[in-house]
């Protein structure tokens, strides 16, 4: 599990984002009311508190900027929220949103008279130092608050991704025992090996947007409309069908023909 996806896991998965993103905030606004930038100056104690509260808008522009980008992401494209490659994509937005925020603001407030590539430039060195400062212990903190989930626990078993399913529910799957994904309407049944069992969870999505989040695990492979398996759970197969087996659990899955060369070419 790569850095960021402790960070990550701790955001999404055990529900950190509101205190992540108003420390980052506040983070922001005693770095503006400390280094003063803008060419704002005030040496009395009545001058700093003005300046504190004329920074405030400054500093909520974070979590307004994360909100707004979580919230439409889920909402247009959710698949991407468990896709870490265009989960980073989506914290470039963020930023983005973030930083020319704050500018506006700069530029409402001096009537679009104030406009200085430097102070620009300036702004977004200070963001993503500022971010990173916040970032990195969090990231710290999820690694420990993941592995003390794992205490008592096989540790064969750390290999948890976070599935997102539609609107704003969510799976936590342990990938290496994940032997199949069944579709029913609008759901996925996630078939998980449980020793010698198999324990069934349940996911408001499609397999097309389960497809989407395991791309960058080549063990799942789409073999029919309603099926995506674990091939590593692959007993053996005949023309037009496979066998999977876990444990005391064995199915036969039929292959479609829209699959069945990219299946050869997989198993052969």
């Amino acid at each position: 599990m790569s850095s960021h996806k402790y960070f990550h896991w701790l955001y999404y998965v055990k529900g950190y984002a509101t205190l992540y993103n108003f420390i980052t905030a506040i983070f922001f606004w005693a770095f503006l009311i400390i280094t003063r930038p803008f060419g704002i100056y005030y040496e009395t104690v009545e001058g700093m508190l003005r300046l504190a509260l004329y920074f405030i808008p400054f500093g909520l522009f974070f979590p307004l900027s994360s909100f707004s980008v979580d919230f439409l992401s889920k909402w247009i494209w959710p698949s991407g929220i468990a896709n870490f490659k265009v989960n980073g994509f989506f914290w470039l937005l963020k930023m983005i949103l973030f930083i020319h925020l704050i500018y506006v603001l700069r530029q409402l407030w001096c009537d679009w008279q104030c406009f200085d590539s430097n102070e620009y430039l300036e702004l977004w060195i200070a963001c993503f130092l500022l971010v990173g400062f916040t970032y990195i212990p969090f990231m710290i903190y999820g690694k420990f608050l993941y592995y003390h989930s794992l205490v008592g626990k096989d540790p064969d078993s750390i290999n948890f991704t976070l599935i997102q399913g539609s609107g704003n529910e969510s799976l936590q799957v342990d990938l290496q025992h994940l032997v199949l994904l069944k579709a029913d309407d609008n759901y996925v049944d996630f078939l998980v090996k449980s020793g010698d069992k198999l324990t069934s969870k349940t996911l408001r999505t499609t397999l097309k947007s389960m497809k989407d989040q395991l791309s960058d695990h080549p063990q799942f492979q789409r073999i029919h409309r309603s099926y995506i398996v674990n091939i590593q759970f692959v007993v053996s197969r005949n023309s037009s069908s496979l066998i999977i087996k876990s444990g005391n659990w064995t199915e036969e899955l039929t292959i479609s023909p829209t699959y069945k060369e990219a299946i050869d070419a997989l198993l052969n």
